[in-house]
């Protein structure tokens, strides 16, 4: 008796994809750990993964030579076929019946906590991604799209008029108009830095809400401009950088972690991308407090014990690695 096709889940079977594909190289210890406690997650990874599994049989008969893009990882990680994990991403979705396919992204990376990734596309463009941080990407003969599912990344485009680049995270569109920038998933808001050349930002509302509103129109920013944009509200311009650099726009690629007056909830959620501990702040009010700091990636115990020196909060270490930020008093 055969068995029945399961249910389509495209981000699930991107991340099995992956998984498959890191399996064939090989895991370290820690990702092994990772894995299992994936697997062990819930039954329908097992299903996904094995649908992967099946797919690397039929990949392992092919001369996968020309699939020869590269992934680097900023700390020594080992070569990664990229193209490789695009085709499986893709024929996972063709065994179990998917018939989309366009609508597929058909390829997922994915850093780790504390980890700045390097991926080079089939294109020749080359993101690199924060720590925790993961984009979906598609490549077809008429574009090029990414979608931001979580964190910060840098995006150096190779131009083609033919075929543009778009970034999308949560409901702002960044289209390249051959540039050098980076996007970042802050809570409650999307944030482009532009290093070189131009790109335009836009609202990419439901078509219902766009039928009912005033759409706004779109925004093209330059080298050393940055904006903000914010779920119903308009694109905000921020203040531009005076030097567009990587070191400037994107400190994090540099080992450093920038802020001037941004948000505690912004600041928790970049060092949990770091911290082997969980950090929680304990009140929704808290996280509208405002930090001016800077540090390296590696100092945020330094940073969780003299934050109380600076605003009115406790800080409160618990069993496990806990970080709880309280109210001072």
């Amino acid at each position: 008796m055969s068995r029945s096709p399961r249910m389509i889940d495209p981000d699930l079977d991107i991340v099995a994809a992956d998984w498959a594909v890191r399996r064939a190289e090989g895991l370290t210890p820690q990702e092994r750990a990772e894995f299992d406690a994936w697997l062990a997650e819930k039954p329908a990874h097992w299903r996904a993964y094995k649908d992967s599994d099946r797919i690397w049989d039929e990949l392992g008969r092919m001369d996968l030579r020309a699939l020869e893009p590269s992934r680097e990882r900023v700390h020594g990680r080992r070569r990664w076929l990229a193209g490789v994990g695009a085709m499986a991403a893709s024929l996972v979705a063709a065994l179990v019946g998917y018939q989309a396919l366009s609508t597929l992204p058909q390829a997922g990376y994915h850093s780790g906590r504390g980890e700045v990734r390097v991926v080079r596309l089939a294109d020749g463009s080359t993101v690199t991604l924060g720590a925790d941080s993961a984009i979906a990407v598609r490549l077809d003969a008429h574009g090029r799209h990414v979608r931001l599912r979580r964190g910060e990344a840098m995006f150096d485009v190779v131009h083609d008029p033919g075929r543009p680049f778009d970034v999308r995270a949560a409901d702002t569109v960044v289209t390249d108009l051959g540039t050098k920038f980076t996007v970042k998933a802050a809570p409650g808001a999307v944030r482009v830095n532009v290093i070189q050349g131009v790109v335009k930002v836009e609202k990419a509302e439901p078509p219902l809400v766009a039928a009912l509103v005033l759409a706004e129109p779109a925004r093209r920013i330059t080298r050393g401009e940055r904006l903000e944009s914010r779920r119903g509200e308009p694109l905000q311009p921020l203040q531009p950088l005076s030097v567009a650099d990587a070191a400037v726009a994107a400190p994090w690629t540099q080992g450093r972690l920038v802020y001037e007056n941004a948000s505690l909830a912004e600041v928790v959620a970049d060092l949990n991308r770091y911290s082997p501990g969980r950090i929680e702040l304990a009140g929704p009010e808290l996280g509208e407090m405002r930090v001016t700091a800077a540090l390296n990636q590696d100092q945020v115990a330094q940073f969780l014990s003299s934050l109380p020196d600076t605003l009115p909060v406790h800080v409160q270490r618990e069993e496990g690695g806990r970080v709880v930020i309280r109210p001072a008093g």
